[in-house]
Formats: C-alpha cells, sequence, structure tokens
C-alpha cells in the first residue's frame, strides 16, 4: 500500500522554467502529485518530509544511455567480444540492473535506454514494470540496428552470431524485418546508425536513403517512434530529411541539418559528457591516445553544433551516454554542466532534462514536471543547482528519490 508524503520546506522548481518557490509544500496521494501549495494544511495520514534547506524538483529523465554496459564493461574497441555478449545471459541482466540502480540513485527516475546488443535490457524493464524489482521507469529501444560492417557489426568478419539476432540487416526486406522484429520483441523507440562513430570516418552515411526511408516509415507506421546515432553531416541530413523522432549526438551539425530539424520539429540529444569524459579521463579507463585525440575532436564540433541549434530554436533533449567508456552510469549530471558550458542557463538545462524530455518521450502527461496530477516523479537536492549546477553531477547530494509516490533513496 503505497505512503501519503507531505514534502515541506523546500525551494521548488517545477520543471517547467518559471520561478522558483520558496518554502513549498508538496502533498503526495496514492502515486500522485495531490496538492502544492506554500505553508498547506497537512493532512492527518501523511507523512511529513521536512526539506527545508533543499531543492525540491521532477525525477530526472536521461533520453540517452546504454543499461547493456557500464564501468564494468569497458568498452575499447578491438579488445575482444562486443559488449553484452562476452557473459552470460543471466550475469549481463544483473549487471544492467545494478546499472539501472546507479542511475535511480542520482535522481533519474525515467531513462530511454539507446540500444542493446542482445535483449537484456529488456528483461530488467520488464521485472521493473511487474514489480518483480524495484527500479527506474525503462523506455527500451531494445536492440540497435546496424549494417554489414557498420557500426555495430563487432565480429570480426570470420565469425557469426548463432542467437538471430536480427538487428544487423542491408536493403529493403532485411530492414523491414528487423524493425518489426524489434518491435515485436518489445521496443517502443526503433534505434539505428545512420553513421558511423568516432572510429568510423568511411561510415559517413550507415543505411542508404531507401533503407532510412523505410526504417521511419514502418517504425511510425507501428506507432512508434525512430532516433538515430548521428556522428556526421551526410547521414545526418538523410536520416533528418527521412522524419526520424530525435538526433542523437549530431556532431558537425551543419546549417542545412539544423535548418531541417526547425522545419521538422526534430528533436535533439547532444551527449556532450560522454565526449568530454572519453576525451579528459579515457586514458585512465585504457582508451588510446589516438581515440581521446577524436573525442576530442568531436567534442569541441558537439559543444559548437549545440550552440547553434540552441540559437535557433531546435528542440533540444537531455542524455549523457551513460555506459559508455569513461561516462559511468550515476554520473548523469555531468550533463547539466555541459549544457551550461554550451550557454543555456541552470535552469534551461534542468528544463531539458525535466519537462522536454517528458515532451519527447510522450510522456508529459504524466511526468516531467511537478504539476497537480502526475506521477509523484521527485528529487531531494542538497544545495541550490541554478546557483551551482555542479551538484547535480554528484548523486550523493541527491538525498531523496520518489517515483509515483515510493521512496527508493532517503538520506
Amino acid at each position: 500500500m503505497l505512503k501519503n508524503y507531505a514534502i515541506c520546506g523546500a525551494v521548488l522548481i517545477d520543471g517547467n522554467g518559471g520561478e522558483p518557490v520558496a518554502n513549498s509544500t508538496v502533498l503526495v496521494r496514492d502515486g500522485r502529485i495531490a496538492e502544492i501549495g506554500v505553508n498547506l494544511p497537512i493532512p492527518a495520514d501523511m507523512t511529513v518530509i521536512d526539506a527545508k534547506g533543499k531543492t525540491l524538483l521532477p525525477g530526472f529523465i536521461d533520453a540517452h544511455l546504454h543499461l547493456c554496459m557500464g564501468d564494468k564493461d569497458l568498452s575499447i574497441p578491438g579488445s575482444g567480444l562486443p559488449l553484452g555478449l562476452a557473459d552470460h545471459a543471466g550475469l549481463r541482466v544483473l549487471k544492467s540492473y545494478d546499472y539501472a540502480l546507479k542511475n535511480l540513485n542520482a535522481g533519474f527516475t525515467t531513462l530511454r535506454d539507446a540500444g542493446d546488443y542482445t535483449d537484456n535490457t529488456m528483461q530488467v524493464k520488464k521485472a521493473i514494470d511487474q514489480g518483480i524489482v524495484y527500479g527506474p521507469r525503462i523506455i527500451s529501444s531494445n536492440m540497435f540496428l546496424s549494417t554489414t560492417g557498420g557500426h555495430n557489426d563487432l565480429y570480426p568478419s570470420f565469425l557469426q552470431r548463432t542467437d538471430n539476432p536480427k538487428n544487423n540487416c542491408d536493403g529493403p526486406v532485411e530492414v523491414l524485418k528487423a524493425v518489426r522484429y524489434q518491435i515485436h520483441r518489445g521496443a517502443e523507440w526503433v534505434k539505428f546508425f545512420a553513421t558511423g562513430g568516432i572510429m568510423d570516418p568511411h561510415l559517413k552515411q550507415e543505411f542508404n536513403d531507401e533503407e532510412v526511408a523505410i526504417i521511419v516509415r514502418e517504425t511510425h507506421a507501428r506507432q512508434k517512434k525512430v532516433f538515430a546515432h548521428c556522428m556526421w553531416e551526410q547521414g545526418t541530413l538523410a536520416a533528418v530529411r527521412a522524419g526520424i523522432d530525435s538526433v542523437e549526438h549530431g556532431s558537425r551539425l551543419t546549417e542545412e541539418i539544423i535548418d531541417e530539424m526547425v522545419k521538422r520539429g526534430t528533436w535533439y540529444v547532444p551527449t556532450l559528457c560522454v565526449l568530454d569524459a572519453s576525451a579528459t579521463m579515457g586514458r585512465d579507463y585504457g582508451l588510446s591516445e589516438y581515440y581521446c585525440g577524436r573525442a576530442k575532436w568531436f567534442y569541441d564540433s558537439n559543444l559548437e553544433g549545440v550552440k547553434m541549434a540552441k540559437e535557433r530554436g531546435v528542440k533540444i533533449a537531455f542524455g549523457s551516454d551513460s555506459g559508455f567508456n569513461a561516462q559511468k552510469h550515476g554520473t548523469n549530471g555531468r550533463e547539466f554542466i555541459q549544457y551550461v558550458k554550451a550557454g543555456f542557463t541552470p535552469m534551461e538545462a534542468i528544463v531539458c532534462a525535466t519537462r522536454n524530455n517528458a515532451e519527447m518521450l510522450d510522456l508529459l502527461d504524466e511526468i516531467g514536471t511537478v504539476e497537480t496530477g502526475k506521477l509523484a516523479d521527485l528529487v531531494l537536492v542538497d544545495g541550490d543547482p541554478l546557483a551551482d549546477i555542479s551538484i547535480l553531477a554528484n548523486a550523493d547530494n541527491i538525498t531523496m528519490v520518489m517515483r509515483s509516490g515510493v521512496i527508493y533513496k532517503q538520506l
């Protein structure tokens, strides 16, 4: 049975971008926000949480991370079996669940998983949804789609997988089947590689125009959304023109690409902190000097792209790419710091991780802001993130995490 709570005395940042409310009272009943005000009378059946000196915010949403890998699974190009395939499936699920809890502990109550090598993350999602274990809300894309020889075709050419993953695909028929297969397995968003990555300059566009059009058309026909890994101009432009719902990473954005994004209302999830972490800390995790230098080159490009996109009015969401290399789960809040570097105010950065992400994920009716009737996804923070946004980068500063009215962390 759900407890009812009165959270009293905090400075409230409601996620809509308006002025903070001092000495707020938020009443939570049956898992939802029942009333919001200042110095409200407290019903007798409510447990009081004294939040004086703290800041109350909506639960954060990370719209780009990978629960299939993390600090126990550093991804070093060419180092062996692809992540998610080197362990027994049962161990993979347990690792993924551990990573999910690290995100929840950092205040991220909703996660959009941006692709897996198998379907282990989907099993974690199902276990949470069925109440078998507690954890964050997960929006899954299951396995990401790539081409033969593409960014996610990680096996040497002389080896073959035998588990029939259906995520490396070529040509109209295979691509169509791959989309349908991932949705059949439960994908709520379909993720594909529009381009290669840091070490793939030969993959300026991975899927051709016809294949991209099929991915987008079939995903939308089945009432799902589609997002794409975009790190080179050619493939990014093709994917945006085909109608993808969000651009991920978005390195090397051009005025032409931004024009198309503005015209089509395409969302942008920059993932700056993963590139910064790889560039500045990657050597400590075994990454080569060359890789770290490439990461720095892409980071500089991304940072300028975010500035351009913000100035032009592109819809910008929030994702950390946690789980990849030096960007560990639970340090997702580093992305807030990057947004401020890119010219956002701290309040604007917070809105990206709350209201904007909820809107992009079609969840704004339920989460993303502190408003009456919505699910009680709430976090309490020591200090004032509007004065020092870096507070949100340290999970130790998150003193309470509530998801749907259930407290999962309270210090």
